[in-house]
């Protein structure tokens, strides 16, 4: 994820598709990824991102909190407030 602080998005983005092509079960690859298309402002794929990896890791708080904040950048309240008890 060095390449995400330094702003080389496109090249972050490769190196955790290729991880995810190598191992399609890996919640943290998944959450990295919507980690970035966040900064990125690609809400949407974050959040296509994030329900992949809750799938893998249900428990995971960092994942829900993440989705919570990117719910709550599209002023989705509701969906915010769920993710973010849940976590």
């Amino acid at each position: 994820m060095a390449q995400v602080h330094q702003r080389k998005h496109a090249e972050a983005e490769i190196e955790l598709h290729k991880a995810l092509r190598l191992e399609p079960d890996t919640a943290m690859a998944l959450g990295a990824l919507a980690q970035l298309y966040s900064v990125q402002g690609k809400l949407d794929e974050a959040i296509a991102f994030d329900e992949k990896a809750i799938i893998l890791e249900p428990m995971d708080a960092s994942v829900h909190t993440h989705l919570g904040f990117v719910y709550a950048r599209k002023r989705d309240r509701d969906e915010a407030m769920l993710e973010l008890k849940e976590a």
